[in-house]
């Protein structure tokens, strides 16, 4: 407060008759009531104002004051998303926002507060294989928020492929993401990797296969981490001769060879279906070779017999003894009428086995009683079982081993120079890829890669009304059934179902 003073003249009029220390008393008296005026006129109106309003004032906290630190309880969210808080620190009067600065960081709970506090936060699934960060503001500090990358996940189509013996190439397709890669490499010594031995998301493999010189087999090609079976069937063995037939004289002896050619890896025998034809060389073989016999003397009419030779009929004929001359000029008898030739059925002809082999019907052999038979497989698969050689009338019996390739075959058995035709259908494996999937509440479309043998037949259906086939309802052999589900209002979870080939395939339609 600032001091007032007053000057005695302002108060005191001077008086002739007065004298100079009662002057002086009166000037002090009077300035001293004038100060205690001006004291009391101050706090009168000091204490006016302050009971004009029942509001107390206050003054907020400073920018200094409101300091807020935040820190988050995790370093890291796992790929699969979750949730993290955050302890917010601050003065209790102090008031903060928080926001996302990633549009993955999908909820703040809560979004705004005062003092204290801890905001959870959840973190989407992170679909892609690289890590990522993102921040959350709260205030002016920023808290970063850190997601693992997806693992890599590969689809490779088909997981299996069969080739023929004759060998050549085939792919297979790698579905995945860009920032993934991959390496394709083969496990046996006849399949190798033409192109796509490595790659990134999305490619495709080209698989070279030799050719195959013996029976069925199998390798394996590891592509993406995953096992891709490449099955190649036995090699087709076609035979050829040098000559279909042969004539011999009556005294018999050694027949010209007779030459066989095959391929390398092709088994074949020779027998003879005829007592007075044997086999002296090549009786058995692999691969081109040569088939030697010889033929008793004949001591009556011409005759006819048959070699059987890598299952093709040779045919052998000799001519009748020589009659001599008579003594006489009188004409010789006549000659007496040829011997009838040996003539064969067979029935039935041919016949069809499971996969799994077995036993097939008797073979009825019908001949006349001086007239000899044999009977040979020329499948390493089929087995004579009885009647391997008889005379006249008779029974072949067989049996056939299981069929554990991926393609039909046919072999067959030569009964007294006929051909029986044995064909053995394929077992049926199916498998299918994915098996299950998982769609959003707005439905989709996806698609099932079906894996089995050429000849195998399979159907597709759906068991729930909101999943639909659109292509592939039925095939044979390799294939892809196509399908679409459909958008649901319901807000709810729902899991259904497909049946394709006999495998179940499951559809989850989920909120999350």
């Amino acid at each position: 407060m600032r001091r007032v003073g007053f000057h005695h003249r302002n108060f005191i009029t001077h008086h002739p008759h007065t004298d100079k220390h009662s002057s002086r008393t009166l000037i002090e008296h009077m300035r001293l009531r004038a100060i205690a005026a001006l004291l009391f006129a101050a706090l009168s109106a000091g204490v006016s104002a302050s009971c004009t309003s029942s509001k107390l004032s206050s003054t907020s906290p400073t920018t200094t004051k409101c300091q807020v630190s935040a820190k988050s309880s995790a370093s890291e969210i796992a790929a699969a998303g979750g949730t993290t808080t955050v302890a917010v620190t601050a003065e209790p009067e102090c008031q903060w926002q928080a926001s996302a600065g990633a549009n993955w960081i999908t909820e703040l709970t809560p979004s705004s507060g005062q003092g204290n506090s801890e905001v959870r936060v959840r973190v989407a699934a992170n679909a892609d294989p690289v890590a990522r960060q993102g921040m959350v503001h709260i205030a002016t500090v920023d808290i970063p928020i850190m997601q693992d990358a997806a693992p890599c996940v590969f689809q490779v189509t088909p997981l299996s492929r069969s080739v023929n013996a004759a060998g050549g190439t085939t792919t297979v397709a790698v579905a995945g993401n860009n920032a993934c890669t991959w390496t394709a490499e083969s496990t046996a010594s006849w399949v190798s990797i033409q192109s796509g031995a490595r790659g990134a998301g999305n490619g495709t493999v080209t698989i070279a296969v030799t050719a195959n010189a013996g029976a069925a087999r199998s390798g394996v090609v590891a592509v993406a981490g995953q096992s891709v079976t490449i099955n190649q069937s036995a090699l087709e063995c076609s035979f050829s001769l040098s000559g279909t037939s042969q004539a011999v004289g009556a005294s018999g002896g050694n027949a010209a060879p007779v030459g066989v050619t095959t391929a390398a890896a092709c088994n074949w025998t020779a027998v003879s279906n005829a007592g007075w034809i044997t086999v002296s060389s090549g009786a058995n073989g692999s691969g081109n070779g040569t088939v030697t016999f010889t033929v008793a003397a004949n001591t009556g009419a011409a005759r006819t017999g048959a070699l059987t030779i890598a299952g093709q009929s040779y045919t052998v004929t000799q001519s009748a003894v020589s009659t001599p001359a008579p003594p006489s000029p009188a004409p010789p008898p006549p000659a007496p009428p040829p011997a009838p030739a040996c003539s064969y059925t067979i029935a039935p002809t041919g016949a069809s086995i499971g996969a799994s082999g077995g036993g097939g019907n008797a073979i009825a052999v019908t001949t006349t009683n001086s007239c000899s038979w044999t009977a040979v497989s020329n499948s390493a698969w089929i087995t004579i079982t009885s009647g391997n050689s008889d005379n006249g009338n008779g029974t072949v019996k067989y049996s056939v081993a299981a069929n554990n390739g991926s393609t039909p075959r046919t072999g067959t058995i030569t009964v007294a120079g006929q051909t029986f035709t044995v064909s053995q259908a394929v077992n049926c494996t199916y498998q299918i890829n994915p098996t299950s999937q998982s769609f959003p509440l707005s439905g989709g479309t996806g698609s099932v890669a079906v894996t089995a043998p050429a000849s195998c037949a399979w159907t597709a259906a759906s068991k729930v009304d909101w999943v639909t086939i659109t292509s592939g309802a039925a095939g044979s052999g390799n294939g892809t059934v196509a399908f679409t589900v459909e958008a649901t209002s319901n807000n709810k979870d729902r899991n259904g179902s497909l049946t394709i080939a006999s495998q179940t395939f499951t559809v989850a339609q989920t909120k999350n």
